[in-house]
């Protein structure tokens, strides 16, 4: 139905065009005539123009002028409509070629740009940490997201645990972390352990629990 919508426009334009043309063309040829009259006017009176041919003049005169101004406004709509023709047969829809990438598919291969950052904080005296008491790093804001660690010792255990809120004005916000505990011990013996976990709401992890003989 576009199709067929489109032609009939296209019909109505040109059949506009055409008719513009042709009374461009008669309005020109008339034009001829009245100053070939003029002419003869002129040419037979030697001195002045008697009354009623200085009427007839004046006439013709003003005839004249609004043929002028008419002719003037149709070959400027002439000029306008011949770009927007032209417009319209040089532009074409592009075909696609068989080794075009389409762009839902480029939006689905490019990764979107990673934000790190590194929440670091030692603790000191740890062998004389109170029961059941935990010991906080500084909350830390990168992103807008806060973050800081723990420890706490209790049942004779040593839990490490990680905390990330999200923004509070997203609704959907995650968080990969990879976290190291370092733990030194007698002689700077150190022995350190690892864990991956990923964050998707305001949670503390626990992620490691180390008893007294693994220190």
């Amino acid at each position: 139905m576009t199709v067929n919508d489109e032609g009939s426009d296209s019909g109505i334009g040109e059949n506009s065009q055409i008719d513009l043309l042709s009374e461009n063309q008669e309005l020109r040829a008339e034009k001829d005539e009245i100053l070939k009259e003029i002419k003869l006017m002129i040419d037979a009176q030697s001195e002045k123009l008697t009354e009623k041919q200085d009427k007839k003049f004046k006439e013709l005169s003003e005839r004249l002028q609004s043929m002028e101004n008419l002719i003037s406004k149709i070959s400027k709509v002439d000029e306008d409509a011949e770009p927007k023709e032209n417009s319209n047969q040089d532009v074409k829809t592009p075909e696609k070629l068989s080794n075009t990438i389409d762009s839902s598919v480029t939006k689905q291969t490019v990764p979107v740009s990673e934000k790190r950052f590194v929440l670091k904080h030692v603790f000191k005296d740890v062998e004389n940490f109170v029961e059941g008491k935990s010991y906080e790093s500084d909350i830390e804001n990168h992103f807008n997201l806060d973050s800081y660690i723990h420890l706490k010792r209790s049942n004779d255990e040593l839990a490490f645990y990680v905390h990330i809120r999200g923004p509070k004005d997203e609704i959907k916000w995650a968080v990969e972390t990879k976290a190291h505990l370092k733990i030194y011990g007698p002689k700077q013996k150190s022995k350190v352990k690892s864990f991956d976990h990923r964050y998707e709401k305001n949670e503390g992890c626990t992620c490691l629990k180390m008893g007294r003989n693994e220190k």
